[in-house]
């Protein structure tokens, strides 16, 4: 029952119906709304304290329980030798990438007569022309350039060179090791020919010239010959790496490439498939200083094992190179461009049956 008394334009409502608060023992009146309130006793106050106290403890005990095993968690990074051999540590994989990597004049006169029948339809050579055109500074960061081929208004007919190789017809369009460079090149202030030392390679950014590498069959048969490859470099500072010297030359690129010219400067493993790279400009001396750094993990990380077929990172591995973040990330770009393409680009990815993914339509 409610009743509403006004006191100086305030309303005060008064309850008087009693209401009571159940202890485990017995029923005990804490107040009721006519006016009557118990005393609370010294007792009450001495347990209402030990709860309070009794709680605050508990709560500071787990939190010191949260921040140790928290702070024991986390990667911490120690110097463990600041003075480690440089000799130890193999010199890393250096690959360079001409802006243009075919040479436009090779494509226009030998390539029709190598690859093409001597019947082929002037529609046949004009879809050749403007493929490997594109093919010729395509990289896979950049495949919306393919679009221009797939429109309506294109001019060519795809399906007129299904037939060809596009690894072979890239090989052949390749600039070669004596045309993409000039003079000798240095390593460790010696003199090497350069195609001694450099090897055609695929990479992400299509046909590379790479140094120190254990990717291509050619340079893992050096490394099963020579205990001595990969290369190792005791000395460091200016002029005791890797010195080459590529040449660009405007007349065998395409009308068409109208981006700055330069060379693509990639550091990698030598056991990488592919590093994102950085681009020199053209008609520059560029130096690039590397600092070693080797980086292990303790027994508590925990270890992925590539083999295990029920780990969902089975397909994560390349097929004869090591199991590392480098290479995952590879190939989950090929698998990327299989699910979403329906194709594999077996000009920036590796080619291998035991690696191969399944394609679901």
């Amino acid at each position: 029952m409610f009743e509403v008394v006004s006191i100086d334009k305030f309303e005060v409502v008064y309850i008087e119906d009693k209401f009571e608060v159940v202890s485990i023992d017995n029923k005990f009146e804490v107040f009721s709304m006519d006016d009557k309130f118990e005393v609370v006793t010294i007792d009450d106050k001495i347990i209402w304290l030990l709860i309070i106290i009794t709680t605050t403890i508990a709560c500071c005990c787990v939190y010191v329980d949260l921040s140790e095993l928290y702070y024991n968690q986390r990667i911490q990074t120690t110097v463990e030798d600041s003075v480690h051999p440089l000799f130890m540590v193999a010199f890393p994989s250096i690959g360079l990438c001409l802006p243009y990597r075919i040479d436009w004049q090779r494509l226009q006169n030998e390539a029709v007569k190598e690859f093409l029948p001597s019947n082929a339809t002037a529609e046949t050579i004009q879809t050749f022309y403007a493929f490997f055109e594109i093919l010729g500074f395509l990289k896979f960061s950049d495949l919306g350039r393919l679009k221009s081929l797939f429109t309506r208004n294109s001019n060519v007919n795809l399906t007129l060179i299904d037939n060809l190789n596009i690894i072979d017809v890239m090989k052949y369009l390749t600039f070669s090791c004596n045309d993409a460079f000039t003079g000798d090149c240095l390593w460790r202030n010696k003199r090497y020919n350069c195609c001694d030392l450099f090897t055609l390679e695929r990479t992400e950014l299509g046909y590379c010239y790479t140094f120190n590498s254990l990717v291509n069959p050619r340079d893992k048969a050096r490394a099963e010959k020579s205990s001595f490859y990969p290369y190792h470099n005791s000395k460091a500072g200016e002029g005791t790496g890797l010195m080459a010297r590529m040449v660009i030359d405007e007349t065998r690129i395409s009308p068409n490439f109208t981006q700055v010219l330069g060379v693509h400067i990639m550091i990698k493993k030598s056991e990488q498939w592919h590093a994102d790279a950085k681009y020199a400009n053209h008609n520059t001396y560029t130096k690039v200083a590397i600092s070693t750094q080797i980086t292990e993990t303790t027994d508590r990380i925990k270890i992925i094992k590539p083999d295990d077929e029920s780990s969902s990172n089975k397909h994560m591995k390349i097929p004869g190179l090591r199991y590392w973040m480098g290479n995952c990330r590879v190939r989950c770009h090929q698998e990327c461009v299989l699910k979403y393409c329906k194709c594999n680009l077996d000009l920036f990815f590796p080619i291998s049956e035991a690696g191969m993914f399944e394609l679901q339509i």
